[in-house]
C-alpha cells in the first residue's frame, strides 16, 4: 500500500519542498486547481488530507511508520496484530468509504459553495448550557471556513443513530432558521470524517509510543467501535446524495 498526501500549491509559497526519504513528489492539474502530491510506498494509496495552512510535510514522520505497519505481515506488537486482523476482516468496507469519499470530493470539486465560519467539530460534548440557561459552544481549535453543511452533519441526522432525533433537529432550525441542504456535501462530510475517525484512533493504537497498553487497546476498541450497527461508519454510507 502506499501512501499519498495532497496539497493544494496555489496556497504556499513556491520555496522547495523539504526532502523525506523515500518521498516521491509530483504535479497533477484539477481544473483550476494545481495539487502537490507527495508519495511513499507502492500498491493502492491511503490519501492524506490535511487543513490549512498544513501541507503535505505534516506527515513527515508518520508516512514512513504507517508504510512499515501497512506493509507488515504479521505484527509482533499484540494489539497491532488485533487491530491488524480486524482491519483485513473489514478491509472491503474501509476501501468502499474512502472510495466514497473520494468520488464525492471530485464530484462537489466541480461546484462553488457560499463559505461560512464552521465549528467544525460541533457534536453535543461541544455544547454546553449554563445555569442561566445560555448556550455555549466550547473548543474552537479546529475552525474552518467551509460550506455550512460542515457543521450542519452534527444537527441534520447527526453522526450515529442515536445522537441526534428528528426532534432535536426541529429546534435547531426553529433557532438557526430555514436553509436549503446539499445532502451530497453532508454525505462527503460524513464520509471524511468517518475516514478521519479511522485514521486518529488507529494512529493513536498504533503510533504513539508513550501510551501504555491499556490506552492502546482503549483506543483500538474505540477504533472498532466504529464498525458498529449505527455508528458513524454505517450512517456515512447509507447517507443519501440526492
Amino acid at each position: 500500500m502506499s501512501i499519498v498526501a495532497v496539497s493544494d500549491v496555489n496556497r504556499y509559497t513556491s520555496r522547495p519542498m523539504p526532502e523525506v526519504e523515500g518521498v516521491r513528489h509530483q504535479m497533477i492539474n484539477v481544473g483550476d486547481v494545481d495539487l502537490h502530491l507527495a508519495e511513499a510506498g507502492e500498491g493502492p494509496p491511503l490519501l492524506l488530507l490535511h487543513g490549512y495552512p498544513q501541507h503535505w510535510y505534516l506527515w513527515r514522520e508518520l508516512i514512513p511508520d504507517l508504510e512499515a505497519l501497512l506493509t507488515a505481515a504479521a505484527p509482533d506488537d499484540p494489539v497491532a496484530r488485533e487491530l491488524a486482523a480486524f482491519w483485513r476482516a473489514r478491509r472491503d468496507v474501509i476501501h468502499a468509504l474512502v472510495e466514497r469519499a473520494d468520488a464525492l470530493g471530485r464530484q462537489l470539486a466541480r461546484s462553488r459553495f457560499p463559505l461560512v465560519l464552521c465549528h467544525a467539530d460541533l457534536h453535543t460534548w461541544n455544547v454546553l448550557v449554563d445555569a442561566e440557561r445560555i448556550l455555549w459552544i466550547v473548543d474552537w481549535d479546529e475552525a474552518i471556513l467551509a460550506p455550512k453543511e460542515r457543521d450542519l452533519m452534527f444537527v441534520v441526522g447527526g453522526l450515529g443513530h442515536d445522537l441526534v432525533r428528528p426532534h432535536d433537529t426541529e429546534c435547531f432550525f426553529e433557532g438557526y432558521g430555514e436553509a436549503t441542504i446539499d445532502r451530497r456535501l453532508l454525505a462527503y462530510y460524513r464520509a471524511a470524517w468517518a475516514v478521519q475517525d479511522i485514521a486518529a484512533y488507529g494512529e493513536q493504537a498504533l503510533l504513539v509510543p508513550t501510551l501504555g497498553e491499556e490506552t492502546r487497546r482503549a483506543e483500538m476498541h474505540g477504533f472498532m467501535d466504529l464498525f458498529d450497527p449505527g455508528s458513524i461508519i454505517d450512517v456515512a454510507g447509507a447517507s443519501e446524495t440526492s
